[in-house]
C-alpha cells in the first residue's frame, strides 16, 4: 500500500488481503486431516506466509521488477505490504490456543477456529463496508456475505470430517 494511497483505499486493501489470509487459512484447516494442535497451527501460519510471499511476488513481477524496473527497496516493501493477509491466520491461530486450554480433542480444535474465521470474517466485512461509507444496512449485509464465506468452509469441513 503506497504511502500516499487514499486512506480508505489503503482500508480496503488491507481488508481485503486480511479477508484473503483468514479465508486461506480456513480452507487449509478444513481439509487437513492433522492429529496434532501443532500441525494445525504450523498449517495456518505456513499458508498465510506462502500466500503472502506469493502475491508480494506476483506484484514484483507485475510492476516491472523483472526488466530492472523497480528498486530493491520497493521489492522489500511489496513482502512488507502483505501484513494484513498474515494477520487474517491470527484468529485461526487464537481458535487453536482456545481450543488447547479448553481441553478440546483435534477436531473440536478446528472447529473452534473455523467459528473464529467466521466472527473475524464478519468483523471485515462490517469494518470494511463502515469506513466507505456503507448504510448501516450495508454494513451488516457486507459483514454478513464476508461470514457467508466462513460458514461455506466450516460446512465444507465438517462434510470432510463426517
Amino acid at each position: 500500500m503506497p504511502e500516499t494511497a487514499d486512506p480508505i483505499r489503503q482500508h480496503s486493501v488491507a481488508a481485503q488481503a486480511a479477508v484473503y489470509g483468514c479465508v486461506s487459512s480456513a480452507i487449509a484447516i478444513a481439509v487437513e486431516t492433522t492429529e496434532t494442535r501443532k500441525a494445525m497451527a504450523i498449517t495456518v501460519v505456513l499458508t498465510v506466509f506462502v500466500y503472502a510471499a506469493t502475491h508480494a511476488y506476483a506484484h514484483i513481477l507485475g510492476s516491472g521488477a523483472v526488466r530492472g524496473n523497480m528498486p530493491v527497496r520497493a521489492n522489500a516493501m511489496a513482502f512488507v505490504d502483505e501484513w494484513p493477509l498474515l494477520c487474517g491466520g491470527i484468529p485461526l491461530l487464537f481458535g487453536i490456543v482456545i481450543g488447547a486450554l479448553l481441553g478440546f480433542n483435534v477436531d473440536k480444535t478446528a472447529e473452534l477456529a473455523e467459528i473464529c474465521a467466521v466472527i473475524t470474517l464478519f468483523g471485515l466485512g462490517m469494518r470494511a463496508a463502515k469506513v466507505q461509507g456503507a448504510t448501516s444496512r450495508g454494513v451488516l449485509t457486507a459483514g454478513c456475505v464476508d461470514a457467508l464465506f466462513g460458514v461455506v468452509i466450516v460446512g465444507m469441513a465438517v462434510a470432510l470430517r463426517h
